[in-house]
């Protein structure tokens, strides 16, 4: 599974050529079972593009919300060039269970009835669909683009938030990861994907310290290159691309020092 592409507005810059088809032909994957476009903005969609055309991609997911722009209508060709299935998602569906992993979808609540030009910008990210994924004991909550908002009305359905580790909301803005989502979720790491010395100057400063107060481990694209996560379901190995100092016995992080033996997620 394959969750979003990166991708910049505008740039000759290809996320998917230059960084994700480099990554996967490294692995010997050329087989993508599910393509997953959290929303359809181009930070998350463009570098899928390139995917579609160069891997054998069986399946879409998505939320159905459709945008009235050229790379959208892209997507949407290819899909169909490709004849590729496409599964629209939402909270009313139901949970799947893939190779050993249970993944539930917590929003948005209904599929999308709006068009673009009857959303903002704003609305769009907060359309974006977040998925639950178990796998054994160990858990992982992908957000997309939610704001604040979102997070209340997540907090507020009774679900069960509660990961190992996060992928911080909108790229660590500070319009998301609120302090009560933060503790709702109760996550031992979290991933902020953020491009270096990117305009958004994501993340914020303030999100970075409700983060590290609530004891968690931080990772960043911006600072830390790619993070590879691996799991057996029992035990999380987490390892940056650009190696980190180890630090002194003494200051290392509470976290790190904690052993991943807790309850299920």
């Amino acid at each position: 599974m394959l969750i979003d592409g990166g991708g910049y507005q505008n740039s000759p810059f290809d996320m998917g050529r230059s960084v994700i088809a480099s990554f996967l032909y490294a692995r010997r994957i050329k087989k993508i079972d599910i393509a997953v476009l959290t929303h359809p903005h181009p930070d998350h969609l463009q570098g899928l593009l390139y995917i579609l055309d160069h891997f054998d991609v069986q399946e879409v997911w998505c939320t159905g919300l459709a945008v009235d722009d050229e790379l959208y209508r892209l997507w949407m060709k290819k899909i169909t060039q490709h004849n590729i299935r496409i599964k629209h998602l939402s909270a009313l569906s139901q949970p799947a269970d893939i190779s050993g992993v249970h993944i539930r979808f917590l929003w948005p609540l209904n599929q999308p009835q709006q068009t673009d030009r009857e959303m903002s910008y704003d609305a769009i990210n907060d359309a974006s669909l977040v998925l639950k994924m178990t796998y054994g004991s160990r858990s992982f909550l992908v957000t997309g683009d939610i704001s604040s908002q979102v997070e209340a009305q997540l907090i507020v359905s009774g679900q069960n938030l509660k990961s190992d580790l996060l992928f911080v909301p909108h790229h660590g803005s500070i319009h998301s990861s609120s302090s009560d989502f933060i503790r709702a979720v109760s996550s031992r790491y979290a991933i902020i994907s953020a491009g270096k010395n990117n305009v958004f100057r994501h993340p914020h400063p303030d999100v970075l310290n409700r983060y590290r107060s609530a004891g968690v481990e931080i990772f960043r694209t911006d600072q830390d290159g790619a993070v590879l996560v691996d799991s057996d379901g029992q035990t999380l190995f987490i390892t940056s691309w650009i190696k980190r100092p180890e630090p002194e016995p003494s200051k290392r992080p509470v976290a790190s020092r904690i052993p991943l033996t807790m309850e299920p997620r």
